[in-house]
């Protein structure tokens, strides 16, 4: 068999957008993840993001100009409580499948097999992005109440890049030191929903939260500080990594079909 017509050389027959598109969308993905709703494609994430972009800039704010602000009480009650399950519960998958502070100072490839430890971690990171999706609706609810001053630049630029991230950690990273952002980030918010949730019943509270409001702010800036510092670098890296890792599994297949087809 010609090796210029094996799979060995596929990279070097990629032609177009096509090829290109099918390369890194489907041939590098985790394998495990294409059966997850929102995943198999990334038209599905920028979709999201679309409408998110389009109801929050546009559509919401000129829907509501010579409208009254909706007070929404009793749905934002009930999206801290699903945000504070949510991250907690995401901090138990990760721990019960195995997360150690060996994430936090080993440099862990992604681990692409099939054991019960790995598939968590790629059940707790799936589940982690549909969270992130879900958060999108904190600024939907601020333009239905007019806190326009609360949709700033870096409000909605952090919930695309996390919305983002998290998708190409889903569909990339499989279980490795990356994970342990993941961690800090929902011990944050649960932390920042708990304190919101606080506020919106402040009121039934027999406590003041000034100096609550104090330490979740201080949080919230060293947390954002330590994502905008090693985030974008250690993303880059493990999710990079993992591709790495996919394209020298197929390369292993092919030089194994070669050599048996030989």
């Amino acid at each position: 068999m010609d090796p210029e017509n094996s799979e060995l050389n596929y990279f070097r027959n990629v032609s177009g957008f096509a090829d290109l598109y099918r390369v890194l969308v489907h041939d590098l993905a985790d394998d495990r993840v294409k059966h997850l709703p929102m995943v198999h494609s990334p038209l599905w994430i920028l979709s999201c993001l679309g409408i998110y972009l389009l109801l929050v800039l546009r559509t919401v704010p000129k829907w509501m100009q010579n409208r009254k602000p909706f007070r929404l009480k009793s749905l934002i009650i009930v999206y801290d409580s699903v945000q504070i399950v949510g991250n907690g519960f995401s901090l138990f998958l990760f721990y019960k499948h195995g997360w150690s502070w060996r994430y936090f100072y080993e440099c862990r490839s992604p681990d692409f097999s099939n054991n019960e430890q790995s598939l968590g971690f790629v059940h707790a990171a799936y589940f982690t992005y549909l969270l992130k999706i879900m958060e999108l609706m904190e600024t939907v609810m601020y333009a239905f109440r007019k806190k326009n001053s609360q949709i700033s630049f870096f409000h909605v630029y952090h919930h695309c890049y996390a919305c983002v991230t998290a998708w190409g950690f889903t569909k990339y990273g499989g279980g490795s030191m990356l994970s342990y952002t993941i961690m800090v980030n929902c011990i944050v918010h649960v932390f920042m929903y708990t304190y919101y949730l606080s506020s919106a019943i402040a009121d039934r509270l027999p406590f003041s939260l000034k100096h609550v409001k104090k330490f979740v702010t201080t949080l919230q800036i060293v947390c954002k500080t330590f994502q905008l510092l090693l985030d974008k670098l250690l993303n880059f890296t493990f999710v990079s990594g993992a591709i790495v890792k996919r394209f020298s599994e197929h390369r292993f297949r092919a030089e194994t079909k070669l050599c048996h087809s030989t």
